[in-house]
């Protein structure tokens, strides 16, 4: 096999022992000897690449993370009744399942999360710069799955100003639905997201 794929005899013993992985070169090589589509070896390790991940993800926690996901308790409780987490886990999965549901590849990367745009929050209440992290992580991600049905008009803005007024005051209305659907034929994208403790924003 090592002479038909032209690599030494001892690199055949290193990758069926699963030291060395399979490299395109040797892909190419089996696909010469075997005949099977050097396609099929890259994925074979593609795919044990991804499973020795998976396997060692937990090795990948930080101490900064485990602090980070004490101060985070509040928003897992609220990702796991919206069902973006499991509902049982271990502290460490849950540092896990907080990076995909924050989509973040390290959940004490959030205090470092810099809004951009007009930001307003409360000198008055403490705040925590992983719980706002993860607010501002939230807003961007509810900002992303959601595209206004209009084309934003600047002119049509004093326009607008006149219907909002016209919902706040009247008295039947059900002010965030009536707001969000009035500013997206405008053109805007107006998410509610759930406040946290730690977190003292009134808007983004």
């Amino acid at each position: 096999l090592a002479s038909r794929t032209g690599v030494s005899p001892a690199y055949v013993c290193s990758v069926i022992s699963g030291k060395k992985g399979i490299s395109a070169n040797f892909a190419m090589g089996l696909e010469y000897a075997l005949g099977v589509p050097k396609s099929f070896w890259l994925n074979l390790q593609a795919n044990y690449e991804s499973e020795l991940l998976e396997a060692n993800e937990a090795l990948t926690i930080t101490e900064e993370e485990r602090d980070a996901r004490e101060a985070l308790t509040d928003v897992v409780k609220y990702l796991r009744s919206k069902g973006k987490m499991p509902p049982r886990e271990s502290k460490e999965n849950s540092i896990l399942s907080l990076r995909k549901a924050l989509q973040i590849s390290n959940i004490a990367n959030l205090k470092e999360m810099i809004p951009s745009g007009a930001f307003r929050i409360s000198a008055n209440a403490a705040m925590n710069p992983y719980v706002l992290g993860a607010w501002i992580r939230l807003c961007q991600i509810a900002g992303d799955n959601a595209v206004p049905s209009a084309q934003f008009d600047k002119g049509r803005i004093t326009e607008l100003c006149g219907k909002i007024k016209q919902i706040m005051c009247r008295k039947n209305a059900v002010i965030q639905k009536d707001l969000k659907e009035l500013l997206d034929k405008y053109g805007i994208n107006f998410s509610i997201v759930k406040n946290f403790r730690g977190a003292p924003v009134q808007g983004y």
